[in-house]
């Protein structure tokens, strides 16, 4: 993943990109890093777990 600072025509400024194997190419996720961090909390993506937590 990736901020696109340099877009096509058809992007916008600062979208966050990710990069595609098999076809190569790449993929829009958001509009910018906010909305990317806001669908993060709306889907509750947790980068750490319960499992994770008791091996510390």
């Amino acid at each position: 993943m990736f901020l696109d600072f340099s877009p096509s025509a058809k992007g916008k400024k600062g979208q966050v990109v990710r990069f595609v194997h098999d076809p190569d190419g790449l993929v829009v996720i958001a509009d910018s890093f906010d909305e990317y961090l806001e669908m993060l909390m709306e889907y509750e993506y947790d980068f750490i777990t319960e499992d994770i937590v008791e091996d510390f």
